[in-house]
């Protein structure tokens, strides 16, 4: 992301497209949007559309996202 949330939030736009299910695709979605303020939609991604993928997955990056936030 470095700081681009704009284009971090484009290209996780591209990269869910190809694969809504794409854990590193909605957490960087999650993530460039929680960077440009809009944090109830960063949150939305997380708790509504993108739950069940996260709760299905064990994928390492839920780890890491999470501990980002808890840290």
């Amino acid at each position: 992301i470095l700081g681009r949330y704009d284009g971090a939030n484009k290209d996780a736009d591209t990269a869910l497209n190809e694969d809504p299910f794409s854990v590193p695709g909605i957490l960087a979605k999650a993530e460039a949007r929680y960077h440009q303020g809009s944090f109830e939609h960063a949150l939305n991604i997380i708790t509504g559309k993108y739950r069940h993928v996260i709760q299905n997955s064990t994928h390492w990056q839920i780890t890491e996202g999470v501990t980002k936030d808890t840290n």
